[in-house]
């Protein structure tokens, strides 16, 4: 294959990688579902920085332990309108979602 090829691979074929990928460094198949589908909605939206170029990083977080595999995301603190959620060095995209629906819910 020369230097200059261009191979055009599905959206979902990437997210499969990334989940494979991802589960393969130990991190439970829901999260590693919900991280390579962020990864990969970002690139469709043009938004490479936060793509599947991150999955290198994402990789070397958890190879290292900066990162943890299975975070208990844990509410340190809850009060009516806020909340402080202790992410347990989960990567913030995994942290954030039962945040983000905590949130929503306090909103209502």
């Amino acid at each position: 294959m020369s230097g200059n090829t261009i191979r055009i691979v599905t959206a979902e074929a990437v997210r499969a990688f990334c989940t494979k990928t991802i589960i393969a460094m130990g991190v439970s198949p829901e999260h590693a579902n919900l991280i390579a589908e962020h990864l990969v909605q970002a690139d469709l939206r043009g938004i490479h920085t936060h793509g599947i170029a991150r999955l290198p990083d994402y990789m070397e977080g958890y190879q290292n332990g900066k990162l943890n595999r299975a975070p208990s995301v844990k509410i340190v603190h809850d009060a009516q309108a806020t909340a402080v959620i202790d992410g347990d060095c989960g990567l913030g995209l995994v942290v954030s979602h039962p945040a983000m629906g905590l949130a929503i819910k306090k909103a209502a």
